[in-house]
């Protein structure tokens, strides 16, 4: 769950004080920055062109492409304003950061990273389905547990590739026991990419109110003219 990542709370903290620069707003043209006024720390950027979005900053970089507004695309009401579909978002990435594509437990789609935690627990799900299918005793499964302990959780750090590879390599009378085991999905959001699409609804939520905010004002200085105008 994104919340085990990223509690909002926490993320509502790292922005609490960040103030909104207007670099362009030219209908469909805009360039807007958020940040802290004393530190660049956890600032970030969103630039949008006609289909594109583009947000940048300390928190990582993305390209997203949908909608001609791509505002209208990511926007969310106030009381749905952190209810985002991860993956849904991701569909539309045309440029992920560099940093979760290449690192070490990159899930090489932009936006996931190995997780040794679901490894563990997948091979443990899958121990116990195959000792209940051979009505094991209890003497063969801690034999059983204790190779693959031995064998393969022992990888369950070193990465995606060499934690599957010592799944699907592990046999027992020749046979594997974790067939398939590509299968299983090992990965979860990385922490950096729902930052970003925290901060990409809540930049755009603070743009809405400041435009709401311009167009009040707005109203009521003409309102105020009209009725000056009208009294004279």
């Amino acid at each position: 769950m994104p919340d085990d990542i990223l509690p909002v709370e926490d993320f509502e903290k790292h922005v609490a004080y960040h103030q909104m620069e207007v670099i362009q707003d030219n209908g469909l043209h805009r360039h807007l920055k958020f940040k802290h006024p004393e530190t660049n720390n956890r600032y970030f950027g969103l630039v949008t062109w006609p289909g594109y979005l583009c947000f940048y900053g300390d928190m990582g970089e993305y390209v997203f492409s949908r909608l001609p507004d791509m505002f209208e695309f990511f926007r969310g009401s106030d009381n749905k304003l952190y209810r985002i579909d991860f993956g849904y978002w991701a569909e539309k990435m045309q440029a992920v950061d560099r940093r979760v594509v290449s690192g070490h437990d990159a899930a090489g789609d932009g936006y996931r990273n190995y997780s040794s935690e679901k490894f563990r627990a997948a091979i443990q799900a899958r121990l116990a389905d195959y000792c209940d299918a051979r009505d094991c005793t209890e003497q063969e499964k801690e034999r059983l547990a204790d190779w693959v302990e031995t064998f393969v959780l022992s990888m369950a750090n070193d990465g995606p590739h060499f934690a599957i590879q010592a799944a699907l390599d592990f046999k027992v009378n020749n046979r594997q026991v974790f067939p398939d085991f590509w299968d299983e999905d090992l990965y979860e959001l990385d922490y950096g990419f729902v930052w970003c699409c925290y901060a990409l609804r809540w930049g755009i939520n603070r743009y809405d109110a400041s435009q709401s905010a311009l167009a009040a004002a707005t109203a009521a200085r003409e309102k105020m003219t009209a009725e000056e105008g009208g009294a004279e």
